[in-house]
């Protein structure tokens, strides 16, 4: 890899995300007055449990994508579609969990459709994770960080501006909050869905052979244990 390409990707990686951060000090002054400590309490209990179930979904299964990229150059997308399959499973079967979890945990709300329907968007970056943890680490192994990166951006910003325009101009407090982080997945899954199922044929394979599968799943579990350590360190207070 040339200096040119490695300076450029870093300032890819390392600096185009940290937009967002600009965009949310010009929005955070503007929304904070219309917020309360209640709207802020509903949004930290949320996202510290889905935080902690988006950790766990994968399974660690993405342990396998990177060694099956250098090891079958030619068949990759085997393996990877494999793993995207399981992934998709097990984050609708967290994704409901979480959603349990949340019904139960959260104060009584007007009704109980509005509970499910709050739960349900804060559990979508649950649900929708699969086919962005296969671009993360997709396009760094094959040297495109421009599909990651703006993706990436253009979701979060969407997700806050989504989330400014509920709580400035709708007065919606928590449902704005949590509703950026459902945007933001939903248009990240489904723009990878062009560069990752047709761009690349990583598409999902339901793999028949509980063997493998079995032995795929007990290779990438101790991984999760490690993930959950960043988690708990951010989110445990939260929660408790």
């Amino acid at each position: 890899m040339s200096t040119r390409k490695i300076v450029t990707n870093t300032l890819y990686y390392g600096v185009v995300p940290k937009l967002t951060m600009l965009l949310s000090i010009v929005i955070l002054p503007l929304t904070t007055p219309f917020l309360t400590t209640y709207d802020y309490g509903i949004y930290g209990v949320m996202t510290s449990y889905t935080s902690l179930f988006v950790s766990i979904a994968p399974l660690g299964l993405h342990v396998h994508l990177t060694n099956s990229f250098f090891e079958y150059p030619r068949h990759y997308h085997l393996v990877w579609g494999r793993v995207l399959a399981m992934v998709l499973v097990s984050s609708l079967v967290f994704g409901l969990l979480n959603m349990g979890i949340l019904m139960w945990t959260l104060p009584s709300m007007p009704n109980m459709a509005s509970l499910a329907g709050l739960t349900l968007v804060g559990s979508g970056p649950i649900f929708l994770l699969a086919n962005g943890l296969l671009a993360q680490h997709l396009f760094p192994l094959v040297e495109r960080p421009k599909p990651l990166v703006f993706t990436n951006l253009t979701g979060s910003v969407l997700g806050m501006l989504v989330s400014f325009v509920l709580v400035y101009y709708f007065r919606l407090g928590y449902w704005g909050l949590i509703s950026s982080g459902f945007v933001s997945a939903v248009f990240v899954f489904t723009v990878f869905i062009q560069f990752v199922w047709k761009d690349y044929q990583i598409r999902p394979i339901w793999d028949h052979n509980r063997k493998r599968m079995v032995k795929m799943i007990k290779i990438a579990l101790p991984l999760v244990p490690h993930l959950l350590g960043f988690v708990l360190l951010t989110s445990s207070a939260r929660i408790v």
